[in-house]
């Protein structure tokens, strides 16, 4: 009876070591995705507050929740057995309605919009766990801003500027293998971009505009 259960144990142990061998196998079999790649993604925009003037009675510019979409092309250099550097180029627009604007205290509605066209280099790192890649990664270059408004409080106005000026970047999220050559992500991004000069009542100077976004992307590799 003592043998019986001895090679019961025995079988169990050897079972379980072969299951959790299968899975490690399993989990491992997906390979590092390198070489060429394309991606889009689209998702919310959200910009936390726009300073105008550069000064401490500049002017403070809110706008309504937006949204942005990029497309980036890349390719992706093999470092070790799961880990992966891509290095990509990167544009898209983004797009946010203008809410209010804050001037000597007083705040009034505006009516408007401003847009951006970023052109970025990007280096992302990647680690490949099973389907599951994480990212993080950092990038600059230069992003078009373009502000244009069409009302002031109650009262309509006439405005617009737009700027080239040069921006950065970081990115961090998630991508799931669904096969050889498609995967599906979650990410989140922050752009922060430096405009020296937007004319019209948007203000003569703006310091910084920050941008944080959260998209879904859908990505290939050939």
């Amino acid at each position: 009876m003592k043998l019986i259960n001895i090679k019961n144990s025995q079988l169990a142990v050897i079972g379980g070591v072969a299951f959790l061998a299968a899975c490690a196998t399993t989990m491992q079999a997906e390979g590092v995705q390198s070489g060429w790649y394309v991606s889009s993604d689209a998702g919310l925009n959200l910009m936390p507050g726009v300073r105008g003037g550069g000064h401490a009675n500049g002017n403070d510019i809110r706008t309504d929740a937006g949204m942005r979409y990029g497309l980036e092309a890349g390719y992706g250099f093999k470092l070790a057995e799961h880990l992966t550097l891509g290095a990509e180029a990167e544009s898209g627009i983004i797009y946010n309605g203008l809410s209010s604007i804050k001037s000597g205290g007083a705040e009034q509605e505006l009516g408007g919009n401003l847009y951006q066209v970023p052109i970025l280099a990007n280096f992302v790192m990647r680690y490949q766990y099973g389907k599951w890649a994480p990212y993080v990664g950092v990038g600059g270059g230069l992003d078009y801003i373009s502000a244009n408004v069409w009302s002031s409080g109650n009262g309509p106005v006439t405005a617009a500027g737009s700027d080239f000026g040069p921006a950065v970047q970081a990115l961090a999220g998630v991508k799931y293998q669904l096969s050889d050559k498609w995967e599906l992500g979650l990410g989140y991004k922050y752009l922060a971009a430096l405009s020296e000069k937007l004319g019209g009542d948007i203000g003569d100077r703006l310091s910084t505009v920050n941008n944080h976004s959260i998209s879904l992307s859908v990505t290939y590799h050939f």
